[in-house]
C-alpha cells in the first residue's frame, strides 16, 4: 500500500474531501491510515478546524465549512492565472541562457524535494508538450515517502498530455511496488539492473534543453539503498523508517542548468527503453 499525507488535519480534510460524514466513522477511516491516532486527538484537530471555519460539526456529522471551500476555490483559480506557464513564478532558472546554470543548497531530502517538485511542475508547463520528460532516480522513492505530492505531479503531466519516462537502477520488491502507479503510456517505468552514473547519489531530471540534476546527501542515499535492499513490504512501519532517512540532517545540491547539447546526449541513454508516441520507439 503507497501512504498518502499521515500529518492529522491533512488526513481529516482529505477525508471530508470526500463528502461530510460522521464523527465515529471518520475516526475510523484515520485510524485504518495512522493506527496510532486516538479518538481525543482526532476530536482535539476538528476543534482547531471548527474555530477556523474550516469545518462545520452538527448533529454528530462533519462537513467541510462551504465558505471555506470558496475561498480556497478563488484563492487556487487566482493562484492558477498567475503562475500559468511559469511566466509569474520569479524563478530565476528560467531565463537561463543554454551553458548557464544556477546551484541550490539544502539540509535534508525533505527540504530539497520541496523545491525540487516546484521546478518540475514550472519546467513541464514552459517546455514543448509533445517532448518526453526523462526521470533518472536510483530509486523512484518520492511516491513511498511523499505519495501524494508526487501523484499530483504525475496529475499535472497526465492533465497536459506530456509523457513522464522514469528510469529506476534497481529492481528490488519496492522497485517493482510503484510500477503500479505507472500506465505504460503517458506515465512509464523503466527498473535497470544497474546504475548509470559513478554516483549513487545522483538523481536527474529532463525537460526539453533544461537539466535538473541532483546530488543528496551520500550518507542518507546509503541509507535509502540499505532500507530497498532490506525492505519485503511496504506498511506503516516501513513508511516511518523512510520518513525517518529522509529527515535527516546532511548537505544536498541541485543545479539547474540550460544545456541543449549535454540534454540530447543524456535523452539517448533513456529513450530507448521507452515507447515515446512521436517517435514511435517501442
Amino acid at each position: 500500500m503507497l501512504h498518502r499525507a499521515t500529518n492529522l488535519e491533512d488526513l481529516i480534510l482529505l477525508s471530508l474531501q470526500k463528502g461530510p460524514q460522521n464523527g465515529v466513522q471518520l475516526i475510523h477511516k484515520i485510524q485504518k491510515v495512522r493506527p496510532s491516532t486516538t479518538k481525543q486527538a482526532v476530536y482535539k484537530v476538528l476543534r482547531n478546524l471548527k474555530s477556523q471555519e474550516v469545518v462545520v460539526l452538527h448533529a454528530k456529522r462533519v462537513s467541510l465549512s462551504q465558505i471555506w471551500i470558496n475561498k480556497m476555490s478563488e484563492y487556487f483559480n487566482l493562484a492558477r492565472r498567475n503562475y500559468a506557464g511559469g511566466v509569474h513564478t520569479g524563478e530565476d532558472f528560467l531565463s537561463l541562457s543554454d551553458g548557464d546554470k544556477i546551484s541550490y543548497n539544502f539540509s535534508n531530502p525533505r527540504f530539497t524535494d520541496a523545491f525540487w517538485i516546484h521546478a518540475c511542475s514550472i519546467l513541464s508547463q514552459v517546455m514543448k508538450s509533445d517532448e518526453p520528460i526523462y526521470f533518472y532516480n536510483p530509486h523512484e522513492w518520492f511516491l513511498l515517502a511523499r505519495y501524494d505530492t508526487e501523484r499530483s505531479f504525475f496529475d499535472l503531466i497526465k492533465k497536459s498530455n506530456q509523457q513522464l519516462l522514469v528510469t529506476v537502477s534497481d529492481n528490488t520488491v519496492l522497485d517493482k511496488l510503484v510500477a503500479k502507479e505507472f500506465d505504460g503510456d503517458v506515465l512509464q517505468y523503466h527498473m535497470n539492473t544497474k546504475r548509470l552514473f559513478q554516483k549513487d547519489n545522483f538523481y536527474l531530471n529532463i525537460f526539453g534543453d533544461f537539466l535538473i540534476e541532483v546530488w543528496i546527501d551520500k550518507k542518507v542515499s546509503e541509507d535509502i539503498d540499505k532500507f530497498y535492499i532490506e525492505s519485503r513490504v511496504f506498511g506503516a512501519e516501513a513508511f516511518e523508517s523512510l520518513q525517518g532517512i529522509i529527515n535527516q540532517k546532511g548537505k544536498t545540491k541541485l543545479v539547474i542548468s540550460r544545456n541543449k547539447a549535454k540534454a540530447e546526449k543524456l535523452k539517448k541513454l533513456f529513450k530507448k527503453n521507452f515507447c515515446i508516441r512521436k517517435q514511435i520507439l517501442c
